[in-house]
Parts: C-alpha cells; structure tokens; sequence
C-alpha cells in the first residue's frame, strides 16, 4: 500500500502567504526597519519591495514583522 505524504503547512506559511502583496513592517535584529508590500518567501528569505527598491531578506535576520 502506497501512503502519500501530506506536508504540513505551517503557522509562518499561512501567515505569509496572506500576506502578499499587502504592507508590511519588517524589523531586522539589527534595528534596521523596512517598510514595503511584501512580494514572496520562500523556506529562507523574503522578498519586499519598497519605495527606495527590492529587498531579499534572510529570514534568519528577521525579529518581527507587523501588519494589518
């Protein structure tokens, strides 16, 4: 019997995938904020888009994110 593996999608996934295309604050660890709508993510990075440009940014250097 064949069992097919379901992936679980997780809280961090629903979150973002609502919100593309919306604005976002994004704090980084050191201090910098970014304010732009966000554009993609992936398991390690996310993309932003903002007035000044694009912007990838490593999850890992992320200490929050606000939105609406």
């Amino acid at each position: 019997k064949k069992e097919e593996k379901k992936k679980k999608t997780t809280l961090q996934d629903k979150v973002l995938s609502s919100l593309i295309g919306k604005d976002v604050t994004v704090f980084l660890i050191s201090g910098t904020r970014l304010e732009g709508k966000l554009l993609d993510f992936d398991n390690f990075t996310l993309a932003i888009t903002a007035p000044r440009g694009r912007s990838l940014v490593y999850k890992h250097a992320v200490a929050t994110i606000i939105f609406d």
